[in-house]
C-alpha cells in the first residue's frame, strides 16, 4: 500500500474555469459554471473545500474521463470529498470539477405584482 500525497493546488498541472479572484491559495470560484480542471495519475483523489453562503446554497458536481461521478450540496466549512478511488494508478484521469447553483423558479418574474425589491416591501405583500 502506497503513502497517500498531498499536493496544493499550484503544485499540480490544473485550468480554472470561470470568475475567481485570481488566487490559488485558496481558490476562490464564484458562482455556477466556476470550475477547476486537473488531469491526475493515481487511484484515487481527494480534494478540500471550504464553502460559506447566506442565500444561495452551492453545489458541486464531478466528473472523471468524461463520466458523471457525483453532484452534491457544500456543507459550510471545510470537508474533504472523495472524487474518485479505486482506480487504475498508472491511467491518467481527467477530472474536472464545477461549481453549480441552481436555476431559480423564474414563473412570476414578470408578474409586477409578486415583485418585493426590500423584506419590507415583501412583508407589506404577502403577510
Amino acid at each position: 500500500m502506497s503513502e497517500v500525497k498531498r499536493y496544493t493546488l499550484p503544485e499540480v498541472p490544473h485550468l480554472v474555469h470561470g470568475r475567481t479572484n485570481d488566487s490559488l491559495t485558496p481558490l476562490t470560484l464564484f458562482w455556477t459554471a466556476a470550475g477547476l480542471e486537473l488531469n491526475v495519475r493515481g487511484s484515487e483523489l481527494w480534494v478540500e473545500f471550504t464553502a460559506d453562503w447566506d442565500i444561495h446554497e452551492p453545489w458541486y458536481s464531478f466528473m472523471v474521463n468524461g463520466e458523471f461521478f457525483s453532484r452534491r450540496m457544500a456543507q459550510k466549512g471545510t470537508e474533504r470529498v472523495c472524487v474518485f478511488r479505486g482506480m487504475d494508478p498508472e491511467k491518467v484521469k481527467n477530472a474536472p470539477y464545477q461549481s453549480v447553483c441552481h436555476q431559480l423558479d423564474e414563473s412570476n418574474m414578470d408578474d409586477p405584482e409578486q415583485w418585493a425589491v426590500t423584506w419590507r416591501c415583501y412583508l407589506r405583500k404577502f403577510q
